[in-house]
């Protein structure tokens, strides 16, 4: 899986807006970073090891707390801009599926399975939250200040410089485990709920009509052992049939049907 998708980017403006401003917000970020570092070493060294007094420390205390400030409110875009892209983004590809589907099959979903396309238009969407923001905004920070750093130490200590240029790499080694680690956790999910729903729940009305209350709580059960056996955490899997209506009510909220999808 790649850290980004180009399909992303070339399908949707606002993703190209979001990139350009995490590059200008990472910068901002290391140049924080470094005058943090900065400042803490001038502080502390100051404090203990030359004896100064708080008088002499007053200017460089509050600039770092100016400067811790600055990172919090560059944390805060961070978040903000990646809530917002993400909402742009899910907004876009779920009409152009609703859409794509209506033009595509204008009785219904036909042969099409209603779990998996569900989960693609609800669940698979949704993920694309966390990912715009938290990840990227992380894998920006990764990529911009390790060597705005390194070069900062490199031009005070050299052999220090050295020592961190061979540790840096294990940054995006932890972050490809961490991705792999999450994708893989929402495959799972997404499996169990599409086999739960798509390849029994639909069989069976087509082949034997609508079970009763008794018999759905019973299978709904028998997927949850279904679910374990996936890996899906007994945590992540909805209590009981009704925790699972409300999670899919609360889904079918967020979709959006404009003038242009109904037409």
């Amino acid at each position: 899986m790649r850290p980004l998708d180009p399909r992303l980017v070339r399908e949707v403006p606002a993703v190209r807006r979001y990139l350009g401003a995490c590059g200008a917000l990472a910068l901002l970020s290391a140049a924080a970073v470094v005058a943090q570092a900065a400042l803490l070493g001038r502080i502390v060294a100051g404090a203990f090891l030359g004896h100064e007094g708080l008088d002499t420390l007053t200017r460089p205390l509050i600039a770092l707390a100016a400067v811790s400030v600055a990172r919090g409110l560059l944390g805060w875009a961070f978040e903000s801009g990646g809530a917002l892209t993400a909402a742009t983004t899910l907004a876009t590809l779920r009409e152009r599926v609703l859409a794509q589907l209506v033009r595509a099959r204008p009785g219904g979903l036909g042969a099409l399975q209603a779990g998996e396309v569900a989960g693609a238009v609800l669940d698979g969407a949704d993920s694309l939250e966390p990912y715009f923001a938290r990840f990227l905004p992380q894998l920006a920070l990764a990529t911009v200040i390790p060597p705005v750093l390194l070069v900062w130490i490199a031009l005070h200590d050299l052999t220090s410089a050295i020592v961190l240029a061979c540790t840096v790499p294990l940054i995006p080694i932890f972050g490809i485990l961490i991705g792999k680690a999450t994708q893989h956790a929402t495959m799972r999910r997404w499996r169990a709920l599409s086999l739960l729903s798509t390849h029994f729940v639909d069989v069976v009305r087509i082949f034997v009509g609508e079970m009763d209350d008794e018999w759905a709580d019973h299978h709904y059960r028998e997927g949850r052992k279904l679910a374990t056996t996936l890996q899906v955490p007994a945590q992540v899997w909805p209590a009981d049939r009704k925790a699972f209506d409300e999670y899919w009510q609360q889904s079918l909220d967020r979709v959006h049907v404009d003038d242009a999808v109904r037409d």
